[in-house]
């Protein structure tokens, strides 16, 4: 029901039109003069005013002007009701904002077809309005999204759109790949384009690199670069994939444009788990191709690319999160090729930071390393993990093998065998069904230091896996005079062993040695099954990847052994 206000200071006439209106279905406000008749508006809000011009207390202009000056009242519509025809008196009014006038007498009809028609021109207008708003609301939101040159989605879409991409891709049993890429010379060949073909220059390599994301997601967070997020499990393939597709000439408008880009990459869960710090190392990536001299592409390594400030927070952020107890272990199991069973996990360290939220082993353990609070930290890995085995031993799980990477400070600067004797009485764990793993070049910085420190640990019944072999020295004469159990081969020579030639022949080579020396074999990183296939042939003992499983945290990974989930 509509809403009328009559302001009219004689009583006959203010009833009459009361009557008249009520009797048209109307709701009717009475209001006795002027100032009466702006309060009961203000209150009331009413879709429509008649209002008589001359009145005590305030008069008709003021109540009009008083009204327009409100955001709330200034669009009521408002009819004046008059006894004067002066035109004087009209423009008066009209210059105010009123909407109509009715010069006394006036008959029924007069009122009514006033009334019907400013009401139905108010709602006209409000119907415009609101379309209006709505097209402006749509397109905002649309923005909030997108960028407004290509329509890519943007850095908010890329946030809120991150978990669906990471969870298709695990599905898959890949990682995601997050690239950065930016058009070398910019801003020179931008400065030769008009406004329009420069943004259809940033449209046709969008829509070239589209094709080359294939099922991931594109999109411009900044006006100089594109992202990507593509599910792969060959992310240094992907790279050169997207930079040869950039490097194809782009048609603009009557233009054939030739554009060589510098491209940064990033991987989950190795450089970042949350968007924005993989978004982040990409661009860093980027910038150090950009140095090389464009036209290249570079992964992300935290030694190179973190900020000393940033490390500097960092560690800060690191040593309050030892005292929190912010840090959890996740474990990849480790596969018998032969069995096809889960015969040990690998215990790696993730940090949840209620801060950051889940930070990066690529990001943080280079600070420890540097800070010295790797030491701490990897006592707290230690322990947790001995802990962790004892506690599946207790439910039946008895001849599964614990992995606990040692860092270079904690194999040469602390008392290694101490700790590890009062780790095991700690939790009970039988010695042997741990194995500690140091990697190559930290043995190589002192031998015979180092296989001092080899031959105490196997003394005390703990078994020893040298990792990332493959990586640095890969001698046989070095590995022979080393008290091993196990060699595992690095993950980047297996990620590309059924592509590369020369990565064939070095996991040929490798296993060749570990079998000359009767050590156990263990493939690192493998993610499908031409990898697994090559592995097989060359006699690798076991397997850990994402072909198999990714880390899983210690509920997971319990669910995980009782599903009794075999290697194909």
């Amino acid at each position: 029901m509509k809403k009328i206000l009559v302001i009219e200071d004689e009583a006959p006439l203010r009833n009459n039109l009361a009557m008249m209106l009520r009797v048209e279905g109307y709701q009717v406000l009475s209001a006795e003069n002027g100032q009466v008749g702006l309060d009961v508006a203000r209150a009331e809000q009413p879709d429509l005013i008649l209002s008589d011009v001359m009145m005590p207390v305030l008069d008709g202009h003021g109540v009009l002007r008083a009204l327009r000056e409100k955001p709330e009242t200034a669009s009521i519509p408002f009819v004046f009701l008059t006894a004067l025809a002066d035109r004087s008196d009209f423009r008066t009014g009209m210059n105010l904002g009123a909407d109509d006038y009715l010069v006394k007498p006036f008959s029924r009809n007069e009122v009514l077809e006033t009334v019907q028609a400013r009401l139905h021109r108010q709602e006209s207008l409000t119907q415009v309005y609101q379309e209006q708003v709505r097209e402006a609301e749509e397109k905002a939101q649309y923005y909030l999204y997108h960028d407004p040159v290509t329509g890519l989605p943007n850095l908010m879409s890329l946030r809120e759109n991150f978990a669906e991409v990471l969870e298709n891709a695990l599905g898959m049993g890949v990682g995601v790949a997050v690239v950065a890429i930016r058009p070398d010379r910019l801003d020179a060949i931008l400065a030769n384009l008009p406004a329009e073909e420069a943004a259809g220059l940033f449209r046709s390599l969008a829509e070239r690199l589209g094709q080359a994301s294939g099922e991931g997601m594109l999109t411009r967070p900044r006006y100089d670069q594109l992202l990507a997020l593509i599910p792969s499990a060959t992310p240094d393939a992907t790279a050169a994939r997207v930079l040869e597709s950039a490097a194809q000439p782009l048609h603009v408008g009557s233009r054939e444009i030739y554009l060589s880009c510098s491209i940064g990459v990033a991987c989950y869960p190795e450089d970042g788990t949350d968007i924005d710090t993989l978004a982040r190392h990409a661009s860093l990536a980027a910038d150090e191709s950009i140095l090389l001299g464009g036209n290249c592409w570079r992964r992300f390594c935290a030694d190179k690319h973190l900020p000393r400030t940033g490390r500097i927070e960092l560690e800060t952020a690191l040593l309050r999160a030892l005292e929190r107890d912010e840090f959890v272990l996740y474990y990849q199991p480790q596969v018998s090729l032969k069995e096809g069973r889960v015969v040990g996990m690998e215990a790696l360290i993730r940090w949840q930071s209620p801060e950051r939220g889940f930070v990066s082993p690529g990001e943080f353990i280079p600070a420890a390393e540097e800070s010295g609070l790797i030491a701490p930290l990897g006592e707290w890995v230690l322990r947790s993990a001995c802990r962790q085995a004892q506690a599946w031993r207790a439910q039946g799980y008895t001849d599964l093998r614990m992995g606990v990477n040692l860092s270079g400070r904690q194999f040469t600067h602390s008392d290694i065998t101490a700790l590890l004797a009062d780790a095991l009485a700690e939790s009970g764990l039988p010695p042997e069904w741990l194995e500690l793993e140091v990697t190559e070049s930290v043995l190589m910085r002192d031998l015979d230091q180092g296989n001092a420190i080899l031959t105490r640990l196997r003394e005390m019944g703990v078994k020893v896996s040298l990792d990332d072999f493959g990586t640095g020295y890969s001698s046989l004469s070095y590995l022979k005079k080393l008290p091993l159990d196990t060699l595992k081969i690095d993950q980047s020579f297996v990620r590309n062993v059924h592509t590369s030639k020369q990565a064939t022949a070095m996991v040929s080579a490798i296993a060749r040695m570990g079998r000359d020396l009767n050590l156990h074999l263990i493939a690192e990183g493998v993610e499908s099954p031409e990898e697994l296939a090559i592995l097989r042939q060359e006699d690798c003992d076991e397997i850990q990847g994402f072909y198999f499983s990714k880390p899983l945290p210690a509920p997971a990974f319990l669910e995980l052994l009782r599903s009794g989930k075999r290697l194909g």
